[in-house]
């Protein structure tokens, strides 16, 4: 049975928090917040808060029931947030702890960094309430500094993209192999009659006998087990990998990147203006990848240099455009055999055409005056 969602008191008490007032204090911050989060943010920041921040804390001071941390504490919560340990089982069944690095220690820190903020904040506003509560930050300003993690992270996707960089063209060719082989497949079951054996398959498929199955889907099923397969589906989802490695590929994005600048893009045009209150909905959301577009691959696909592109935008009706869309207009090329790349549309009449009376044309003494350049 699906379990449903919990409420904050729930969120937070499944770490077991030693201190009540602290519990109660993460419990009323996150409440106020719960107005502007989803559920799924809302459950990430319980657990950076109650379970990667205070309980953390209570285990490396039992007993603490204040948040202004002692500097021997504060630093060596730091140094744990920094490492992920799990326990893994060898193959002679012996116990032992791998660590590895946290690669979103810095969203961590800025949680509780926010945490901090707010309260002050809202110490001003409402005294008996979070007053009590407002004391210095124990991380600072410079530790939650982006340049350096972006560069961080900017190297780590340039160290996947060598690594993976050689296999590229076995991707493509098995990509495209796949899509041949499943519009063919296709091909060939539509012009089988029901019942027969589909050509090119070695006799193992064969056309299924669907008399309830509308014209969209092409059904086969095997000649042995009698398993029925999709064959419209089957070609259809071979086309989209194909085409999404071919436009990952010549445009020279990213996955991430691509995520990214989707995710972005919704956000910027749906989300509410955040409340001054509530700076955590917006230091918690912060980018994944270090930019949309990686300098290094993305201009060189669109074909201008690093500096032009970082300056300005291309105009409407720059080359560069052009060069930007080619990958799709393969694309589109390869789904359509009627697209030639070529406008339809009937030609704009000129000025002394009249697009109503065929073979008219203006007399020179309505001519239209030319303009005198200014």
């Amino acid at each position: 049975m699906a379990q449903g969602q919990l409420t904050v008191e729930e969120l937070v008490g499944r770490y077991r928090l030693q201190c009540k007032p602290v519990r109660d204090l993460l419990v009323d911050y996150l409440w106020e917040g719960q107005p502007v989060l989803d559920y799924a943010s809302l459950d990430s920041i319980s657990s950076s808060l109650a379970g990667l921040f205070w309980a953390r804390i209570e285990a490396l001071s039992s007993g603490i029931a204040t948040l202004r941390l002692p500097p021997e504490v504060a630093r060596a919560w730091k140094e744990d947030l920094l490492t992920i340990k799990r326990s893994v089982t060898g193959p002679d069944g012996q116990k032992t702890v791998a660590t590895r690095p946290r690669i979103n220690a810095k969203d961590e820190l800025i949680r509780v960094r926010a945490l901090y903020l707010d309260i002050a904040q809202r110490a001003t506003e409402e005294p008996g309430r979070w007053a009590q509560w407002a004391v210095p930050s124990p991380v600072s300003d410079a530790e939650i500094n982006w340049a350096r993690e972006r560069r961080r992270r900017k190297a780590r996707m340039d160290q996947r993209t060598r690594e993976r960089l050689p296999v590229l063209p076995v991707l493509t060719r098995t990509a495209a192999g796949r899509k041949n082989a499943t519009a063919r497949r296709l091909q060939a079951a539509m012009s089988a009659p029901p019942g027969e054996i589909i050509e090119g398959t070695g006799g193992i498929l064969r056309r299924a006998v669907a008399p309830k199955a509308n014209g969209r889907h092409v059904w086969a099923e095997d000649a042995a087990t009698g398993k029925r397969r999709n064959l419209c589906y089957e070609e259809e989802e071979a086309f989209r990998a194909f085409a999404v490695i071919e436009v990952l590929r010549l445009t020279g994005i990213r996955c991430e990147e691509r995520s990214r600048a989707s995710s972005a893009r919704s956000s910027s045009l749906s989300a509410p203006s955040p409340s001054p209150r509530w700076r955590l909905s917006a230091l918690t959301r912060l980018p994944r990848v270090p930019s949309l577009m990686p300098r290094s691959r993305a201009t060189c696909a669109i074909g201008l240099a690093v500096s032009r592109t970082s300056r300005t935008a291309p105009s409407r009706k720059s080359a560069s455009n052009f060069l930007r869309v080619s990958a799709i207009a393969v694309l589109l090329k390869a789904m359509s055999p009627r697209y030639e790349g070529k406008p339809t549309s009937a030609p704009v009449p000129g000025p002394t055409q009249s697009p109503g009376i065929p073979g008219w044309r203006r007399p020179p003494s309505q001519a239209r005056p030319t303009r005198l350049p200014i």
